[in-house]
């Protein structure tokens, strides 16, 4: 899992899991307030992580399965979970970078 790059600050599960679920809101460290942002590479990672597995069970198997609508419901919804529990685990975070707020033409 992430941690700070400036104090090695191990960021929780909790937070990381949030800030995705969030539309990648950005977080902040608790002991140095360093702000960190998703990538652009990880946010494209994780949405093919999460839509690839779904895709693939709802369009390939599940139609070859005589199984009721409900299990697949079921079956979809334990691959959403699953696969939304790890995401904290994959994710790469930088540190955002803030404008400077003073213009030098000013």
């Amino acid at each position: 899992m992430q941690k700070c790059q400036k104090c090695n600050f191990q960021f929780s599960w909790k937070t990381l899991f949030w800030s995705i679920l969030l539309a990648y809101k950005p977080i902040d460290c608790e002991k140095c307030g360093t702000s960190y942002a998703v990538t652009g590479f990880s946010r494209l990672w994780i949405s093919i992580y999460t839509v690839v597995p779904l895709y693939i069970y709802g369009f390939m198997v599940a139609p070859r399965m005589p199984f009721s609508i409900y299990i697949d419901i079921g079956v979809m919804t334990s691959i959403a979970v699953f696969t939304l529990s790890i995401i904290p685990f994959v994710a790469k975070y930088s540190p955002e970078l803030i404008p400077n707020k003073k213009s030098p033409l000013a």
